[in-house]
């Protein structure tokens, strides 16, 4: 006997012995999601899923199912480890060190950007009662701070040492970045992993 359309619907979940019902709504709605996503634009992705039958209050925890559930968005624990892996033992309230930290989440946590990876750190800093620096009312990174010349150095030499960095911190660094120095190292040997793949590609 063949199976009514609304059976054909039904999706099986992890448990054999139930189905979830997707409607030809649900189906509009995800299409209208994996045909915007790729453009990285989350007002836009809203829109398309509001436009294909998406109820407003529900448009931000679909699209963020979505959006974990196709890999580019991290689940709460991947959030939570990253944020572990990277803070734990670090002075966030160093100008410097902070926005490093800001910039090691982004990279580690997918989907982030540099505002919810601030705001992760600073949540994360609140629940484990950690200072975490604060930028002042209408100022933005300093040219001269010691982060972006530090990205700068690593721009100009993506397979910068561990020597090299030493002395670059040594040189350059304020006590707190000089404290944290095992944090700018992990950076920089992350930053020589990706040069040398990249030499590799280009070689092959």
């Amino acid at each position: 006997m063949s199976k009514s359309k609304k059976e054909q619907l039904a999706e099986t979940s992890e448990s054999p012995e139930e189905t979830v019902e997707v409607s030809e709504q649900d189906l509009a709605i995800r299409a209208a999601f994996d045909a915007n996503v790729d453009s990285g634009d989350e007002e836009s992705i809203k829109m398309a899923m509001l436009s294909a039958g998406c109820k407003i209050k529900a448009v931000g925890r679909i699209y963020n199912t979505y959006m974990i559930d196709s890999g580019h968005m991290a689940t709460a624990d991947e959030k939570k480890d990253a944020l572990e892996a990277y803070l734990n033992g670090i002075d966030l309230s160093d100008e410097d060190i902070f926005n490093a930290a800001v910039v090691s989440i982004e990279d580690a946590v997918t989907g982030a950007s540099t505002k919810s990876a601030s705001s992760m750190i600073r949540s994360w800093a609140k629940k484990n009662e950690v200072e975490c620096w604060k930028k002042p009312a209408g100022t933005g990174v300093r040219a001269d701070s010691f982060i972006q010349k530090f990205y700068g150095q690593l721009r100009t030499n993506p397979f910068m040492t561990q020597e090299e960095l030493t002395q670059f911190i040594d040189e350059n660094g304020t006590n707190g970045t000089k404290g944290s120095e095992g944090f700018f190292q992990g950076v920089r040997s992350a930053v020589n992993g990706i040069a040398e793949d990249i030499k590799a590609q280009q070689a092959a």
